[in-house]
């Protein structure tokens, strides 16, 4: 057994003896991958353990995200008390159009009610905390050219359309609203001049979209995530404005729907760190050395380095396979933060702006339940970096549901290099 210890490393080399200390680190079976896929003797491979040599830093996305349509297929509201990364409050701005062109009502017209009925395909938190939802109409139009981000906003029309409706749910598979509006509304369009209702276009300008935004008195609240794509029993959109009414006398109902290709929509979100954890942790460099927090949506994201000095001691060495396992402090989970699960996957790439379109790790990168952690094939990086095939840049790591960023409030705490118990790791096998 040789053992090569480099100034300022934390490294151990084993001649002879990889698989087995594969067994000791990780907890898990010997290694056969390496040989039965890159047709190697693993007695000639070496391992290399660095603790040290892979900086972390937390950062916090400081330009706005975009949020429209040409983005998600999703758009969120709720409000959200996290004690761990603070307040989100999340907001929905969204066209509805007709179902054809020379809409007709009928004569002699009587409205009844009108509803918005709401799906959610998702949430993030606490489903059984009372909210509020407040409903607006627009006074300015939204424009599917025109990018929308989470930090704009759209003026509406003073009077509220729910009447401050008050929701909560006890089972989290039945997530669905119908919301009372205003027979106001109502009215204004079903007795709309034929104009408006002869194609979306003059009606987007005659109703020029809705906001939804929801407010939370006490507990812990929730993000949910709008369904605007199924359909419900009778094959009508789950989330629809409908009208119902009477023309001579004879009940009838008309669906207002969202259109992924024409409707224009977007979701504002904001986030207060007063009184959170990461209000602490972003003023406090010890705090900073042992933890690591990453989020969606709202980005809070890693920013990784690889040293130079590990990269170069790698140099006329193949790098059979290299694994970086980032390990969550378990130290969070022993209070209400169950409420909020690690996300599945965490997305590796080298582009700055985090739009995900240059991963570099192998496979897209998954929680390990059994190690709670998450693990990263970066074997074609790395090897790049050593024969200079790529500069050293940094690269970046945020939750994600591959290929796109996802659209939910997911968040986990890494341990950084200082964290006494749940340290980054990066594993190199090599040969010579």
């Amino acid at each position: 057994m040789k053992i090569v210890t480099l100034k300022l490393h934390k490294i151990i080399i084993f001649w002879g003896v990889a698989v087995w200390v594969n067994v000791i680190i990780l907890g898990c079976k010997p290694d056969k991958e390496l040989e039965g896929t890159l047709g190697i003797d693993t007695r000639e491979v070496k391992l290399l353990v660095d603790t040290t040599h892979v900086t972390f830093h937390t950062k916090i996305l400081n330009d706005s995200i975009a949020t429209d349509q040409k983005i998600f297929t999703t758009n969120v509201v709720g409000h959200l008390n996290d004690p761990i990364l603070g307040s989100i409050q999340a907001e929905s701005y969204f066209q509805l159009l007709l179902g054809g062109e020379n809409v007709n009502f009928g004569t002699n017209l009587e409205l009844d009610s009108v509803k918005l009925h709401i799906r959610f395909w998702g949430k993030y938190g606490n489903i059984n905390d009372l909210q509020s939802l407040k409903i607006f109409e627009l006074a300015d139009t939204l424009s599917t050219t025109t990018r929308y981000f989470n930090t704009d906003s759209k003026p509406t029309l003073p009077y509220e359309l729910s009447d401050n409706y008050t929701y909560r749910f006890s089972d989290s598979t039945q997530l669905r609203l119908s919301i009372p509006l205003s027979l106001e509304f109502g009215k204004k369009i079903l007795f709309a001049d034929s104009t408006f209702l002869s194609n979306n276009q003059k009606f987007s300008s005659f109703l020029k979209g809705i906001k939804i935004s929801s407010h939370l008195s006490q507990g812990t609240g929730c993000i949910y995530l709008i369904d605007w794509l199924s359909t419900d029993i009778a094959g009508r959109r789950a989330t629809r404005l409908t009208l119902y009414y009477k023309s001579n006398n004879i009940p009838k109902e008309y669906d207002l729907i969202l259109s992924l290709s024409s409707s224009a929509r977007f979701s504002y979100l904001k986030r207060q760190t007063a009184g959170s954890w990461l209000e602490e942790f972003l003023t406090n460099p010890s705090l900073q050395d042992k933890f690591l927090p990453i989020q969606s949506t709202l980005l809070i994201y890693a920013q990784a380095t690889i040293q130079n000095q590990l990269i170069t001691s790698l140099k006329n060495k193949a790098i059979n396979k290299a694994i970086l396992i980032l390990p969550f402090d378990k130290t969070f989970l022993n209070n209400p933060f169950l409420l909020f699960p690690p996300p599945p996957n965490l997305f590796v790439t080298l582009d700055n702006k985090l739009n995900f379109s240059n991963p570099i790790s192998d496979a897209i990168p998954s929680y390990n339940s059994r190690l709670q952690a998450y693990e990263y094939n970066i074997t074609t990086y790395l090897q790049s970096l050593v024969t200079r095939a790529i500069n050293n840049n940094s690269f970046f790591i945020a939750p994600a549901t591959a290929p796109t960023p996802s659209n939910s409030l997911h968040r986990v705490v890494l341990g950084n290099t200082g964290n006494p118990k749940f340290k980054p790791k990066l594993l190199i096998y090599f040969t010579n």
